[in-house]
C-alpha cells in the first residue's frame, strides 16, 4: 500500500513540475512575442518619422534649387565683367549677384540618428535601411559642397586681381555642381519616399 502511495505522489509531483515548466516556458514565449511586437511598433514609428524627415528635406532642396541655378547663372555673368572691377572683388558684389546670396538650406537627420541610437533600424527591412543610409550620406556630401562654396566665396572676395577670375570661375563651377547635385538628390528622395510608402518596411 505504501509503495502504491509513493508512486502516486511521485507521479503527481512529476505532473506538477511539468506544468510549472510549461507555464514558465509559455510565459517566456509570451514575453518574447510582446517584446517583438513592441520593437516592430517602434520601428514603424521610426519609419514614419524618417519618412516625414525625408519629405521635409526634399521640400527644402526643391525650394532652394531654383535659387541656386540662378546663382550659378549670375556667377557666369559676373565672369564676363570681372576684368572691369578694380582691386579685389567686394564680398557684397559676389553675394549680391542674386538677391539673398546663396540662401540657406536646413536639412534634418534627427529621426534617422534617433532610430540608430535606439536600435530600431534592426527591425527595418534591409533594403530600405540601406537606401535610407545612402540618402543621408548623399545629404552629408551635399552639405559639404555647400560649406565649400561658402569658403570659396570668402577667398574670391579677398583675392588679388591676378587670381580672382580663376576663383570666380571655380565658384561658378561649384555652383553648377551643386545645382546638378540637387536634382539628383531630389530624385533620390523621391525613390526613397516611394519605397517607404509602397513596400513593407518592418520585419
Amino acid at each position: 500500500m505504501q509503495a502504491g502511495s509513493d508512486r502516486f505522489s511521485f507521479g503527481k509531483l512529476f505532473i506538477e513540475v511539468i506544468l510549472i515548466v510549461m507555464g514558465v516556458l509559455l510565459g517566456l514565449l509570451f514575453n518574447e512575442m510582446r517584446l517583438q511586437q513592441q520593437n516592430k511598433e517602434r520601428a514603424r514609428v521610426a519609419v514614419r518619422q524618417i519618412n516625414s524627415e525625408i519629405r521635409h528635406n526634399r521640400d527644402q532642396v526643391v525650394k532652394i534649387s531654383t535659387h541656386h541655378a540662378a546663382v550659378r547663372d549670375s556667377l557666369v555673368a559676373l565672369l564676363s565683367r570681372v576684368d572691369t572691377i578694380e582691386g579685389p572683388i567686394p564680398f557684397q558684389v559676389i553675394m549680391g549677384v542674386v538677391p539673398g546670396g546663396f540662401g540657406k538650406v536646413g536639412l534634418q537627420r534627427h529621426a534617422w540618428n534617433l532610430a540608430g541610437q535606439l536600435g530600431t533600424l534592426e527591425h527595418v527591412e534591409f533594403d530600405s535601411a540601406v537606401k535610407l543610409s545612402q540618402i543621408y550620406d548623399l545629404q552629408e556630401i551635399y552639405l559639404g559642397m555647400y560649406v565649400h562654396l561658402g569658403d570659396n566665396v570668402f577667398l574670391a572676395s579677398n583675392a588679388n586681381p591676378d587670381v580672382r577670375e580663376g576663383l570666380v570661375l571655380g565658384l561658378a563651377l561649384l555652383a553648377n555642381d551643386i545645382a546638378h547635385y540637387e536634382l539628383n538628390l531630389i530624385d533620390a528622395y523621391d525613390a526613397a519616399l516611394e519605397q517607404l510608402e509602397t513596400k513593407k518596411q518592418v520585419r
